[in-house]
């Protein structure tokens, strides 16, 4: 129906016109008073939502001290939820915005399970629990879950994470997209606001304390009509509270003529970079009115016109003109690229045509990948003394490059950062000494392109050497500027360079138990200023990520030891007040400890508010990975791109950053992760290298809905015309004295039209609600 309601009422002959406004289903409550509104009407709150299982209305426990709906308390086997009646009287929806408060905490340390919102075949138990209406119920809907807990499983980590999950009529449950939250999925004492939205062309919206998770992901809209809104929450043997405040919806039934979309980016499998002309672009319409205008919808892809091949769905052989597919193949995308596609919808119903534009990005797969003894100066397996730790790339001359012991030599190999293609090797006459036979371990890049490396020098008996290529060549040795016996600490395995020339500043880690000892050295070797910095680490894993900060800090990350299921922070420090060696003891401004337990060497862009780590995988037949992070908050985590196993069919929600071979382990979890070029490169320890686009999420803008129909209303000698332009749809004009849902019935009076222009004649009996129908 076309929800165009207004009333009228007449006394003593004078009309009284309300303005006409769209008619939406509504519903509010603030869990206070007792009521509800729903569609403008205020009923009791017990007969305006089914309870269900261990959910309450409570007078206390919100916000303000005020009432609040107890989905469930902080206790163990919970289940509780709620089911609203269809605001929308059988009709199926276009858009809904739903706003409401949630109170997650006062529960275990590792908080469990989480809650629920949904759209569907209502639920009759409080049993769908945190993974929503579809879970196990085979039950048709939309559901958004905010799973909380966390099953430690060593391969596809579950939680903290937000799914999007959809069951469409007649079809198989489908996980749309999920998102991985760094940190623990709990509020602590007070409320977060959440905000849920379907779009015009059927995408979804989803917000978490104003951080945006989903912006416009590709559903297929509402499947099917008469759909309500339920919400429910659960414990287990771990548990938090879950409630929730300040509940508002507001909805806009179906407009026959208008269509759904979504895109579908398919090909690219993980690791594979010969797939690529398997990309092609899809839009599936589902049911309207009237067919779209093939003739006159255009598709443009970066830019152009392109051609489209028009594919159609069939039912018993005969084929559904309303239900076309638009089907582009671009003869191949590159892993990584953006694309953009502009759709312009045209259909025969003589209303302007509508407009879709979206961007979408297809990050499946690395950008290129180096697997363990494919290059000559790369080995295989190597068990817990890895002979290639450690990479680093130049702004200047647009290298990447590796320090490499393999073979029993000391190489510094060049590659290609958009192909991964070796191209030269530095020259490391002069390079010696080091404990453990480990010569030459970690390099990193000033940045006016010089080069520095050192070796490892532990237990107090050898020197720690740093050396420096300034202008690197295949011919030029590297000069020695900094060599000396630091202490019985081992140092070398990490390695940060800032600046250039004489404001150079080497930044390297130290590892001992619990104490990391870390120094800043100019280029010359002329100063030295230790700092000893207590991270509260466990064990004594040496692989771990280094690097400066803004201005005057540093940041350190690493994996706990193997055994540990407790996250290690990122720790965020002042290396100095004002000049570097002024601070014999670092401030820590930062200790953020909600990164998974796998989660170890990690590198952040802090201009872009951007951090990638390693995650070291348990499992020997998965595979580790690269993470990566919205750090906008870096008091709150977010991940963004991670391993999705089973998303199929929806390009835009895949990310995929495996390392090229499943897990092959080292003890001390050595990697490094570094930024340039609008590139990740990570290499993991007998895993291999990778590269990757910087993340980009997909975002879309859709064109907003059409504007409502107008209607008029003039008195005319006691009868009352009320007008509306003609469609070409066919409304029907009804009334109803009360806008109760049941009470609307169709005016019996004859339709004129003229010049436009649909008008009836009436004589009005009292006061009167009227709308446009179809």
């Amino acid at each position: 129906m076309k929800p165009h309601v207004f009333c009228c009422s007449f006394l003593v002959c004078a009309s009284v016109c309300i303005a006409l406004s769209v008619r939406a289903g509504s519903f509010s409550t603030d869990f206070n008073s007792g009521t509800a509104t729903t569609n403008g009407v205020v009923v009791p709150l017990s007969s305006a939502m089914t309870l269900l299982g261990n959910a309450v209305v409570d007078s206390t426990g919100g916000p303000d001290g005020s009432g609040c709906l107890k989905l469930t308390a902080a206790t163990t086997s919970q289940s509780g939820g709620f089911v609203l009646p269809d605001l929308d009287n059988g009709n199926r929806l276009q858009m809904f915005t739903a706003t409401f408060n949630v109170h997650m905490g006062n529960g275990t340390a590792n908080p469990a399970d989480g809650f629920s919102f949904n759209l569907g075949v209502a639920p009759t138990t409080a049993t769908f629990g945190e993974q929503g209406i579809i879970n196990g119920a085979g039950l048709n809907g939309i559901s958004v879950g905010f799973d909380a807990f966390d099953n430690g499983s060593g391969d596809d980590q579950e939680a903290p994470e937000i799914c999007v999950r959809f069951f469409p009529v007649g079809g198989s449950s489908q996980l749309i997209a999920r998102r991985k939250l760094s940190n623990q999925l709990k509020t602590g004492a007070g409320y977060v606001p959440v905000m849920i939205r379907m779009n015009n062309a059927g995408t979804l919206d989803v917000y978490l304390n104003n951080t945006a998770l989903f912006t416009n992901l590709f559903i297929t809209g509402t499947g099917a009509s008469a759909w309500q809104f339920s919400m429910c929450a659960r414990t287990g043997g771990a548990y938090q509270e879950h409630w929730i405040d300040d509940l508002n919806i507001t909805t806009v039934p179906q407009i026959n003529t208008r269509r759904y979309v979504k895109t579908s980016a398919q090909g690219l499998a993980p690791n594979s970079l010969g797939n690529t002309t398997a990309s092609l672009f899809r839009i599936p319409f589902q049911d309207g009115s009237f067919p779209i205008d093939t003739n006159a919808t255009t598709l443009f892809f970066n830019g152009v016109q392109v051609p489209i091949n028009w594919q159609y769905n069939s039912n018993g052989g005969g084929a559904i003109i309303s239900q076309p597919n638009v089907v582009y193949d671009p003869k191949g995308l590159a892993p990584g690229s953006v694309n953009t596609a502009k759709l312009i919808v045209v259909d025969n119903s003589g209303q302007p045509p509508d407009t879709y534009y979206w961007t979408w990005s297809i990050t499946n797969a690395p950008l290129w990948t180096i697997a363990p003894g494919s290059r000559t100066w790369l080995g295989s397996a190597e068990a817990n003394v890895p002979t290639v730790r450690s990479i680093a790339y130049s702004p200047v001359s647009n290298v990447l490059y590796v320090a490499s012991r393999f073979g029993g030599g000391n190489i510094v190999q060049a590659l290609d950062p958009n192909t991964g293609a070796d191209l030269y090797k530095l020259n490391t006459t002069g390079i010696a000494g080091g404990s453990s036979g480990i010569t030459l371990n970690s390099i990193a890049v000033a940045d006016d392109g010089a080069v520095f490396a050192c070796n490892v020098a532990a237990g107090g008996a050898t020197n720690f050497n740093v050396y420096k290529w300034p202008t690197p060549d295949t011919t030029t040795p590297p000069t020695v500027v900094y060599s000396a016996v630091l202490s019985s600490a081992r140092f070398g395995d990490s390695l940060a360079v800032r600046g250039s020339d004489i404001n150079t500043l080497l930044l390297a880690d130290g590892q001992n138990n619990p104490v990391a000892t870390l120094f800043v050295v100019d280029s010359s070797g002329v100063t030295l200023f230790p700092y000893a910095v207590d991270h509260g680490y466990s064990g004594t894993v040496i692989g771990r990520g280094i690097g400066f900060g803004p201005t005057n800090t540093f940041y350190i990350k690493k994996k706990p030891a193997s055994g540990s299921t407790a996250g290690l922070p990122l720790d965020l420090f002042t290396a100095y007040n004002s000049v570097p060696g002024d601070q014999l003891f670092p401030t820590v401004l930062s200790s953020v400890p909600d990164y998974h337990w796998e989660v170890g060497a990690m590198t952040v862009d802090f201009t872009n508010n951007i951090g990638a780590a390693i995650s070291f995988s348990t499992n020997a037949a998965s595979y580790d990975r690269l993470y990566i992070y919205d750090l906008s908050n870096l008091a709150s985590p977010l991940q963004i791109a991670t391993y999705n196993n089973n998303l199929s069919g929806n390009g835009a929600a895949q990310q995929c950053y495996n390392f090229p071979v499943t897990h092959v382990s080292n003890a001390n979890f050595i990697g490094q992760v570094v930024m340039g070029a609008n590139k990740i490169f990570a290499i993991d320890a007998n895993n291999g290298i990778i590269a990757v686009p910087e993340f980009q999420t997909p975002t879309a803008i859709t064109a907003p809905p059409p504007p409502p129909q107008k209607m008029t209303v003039v008195s005319s000698n006691g009868s009352v015309i009320i007008s509306w332009p003609v469609t070409g749809a066919g409304e029907v004009l009804q009334s109803n004295p009360t806008l109760a849902a049941g009470n609307w019935s169709n005016v019996g009076a004859t339709v004129i039209a003229n010049n436009g222009t649909n008008s009836v004649t009436i004589t009005p009996n009292g006061a009167n609600y009227y709308r446009l129908a179809k």
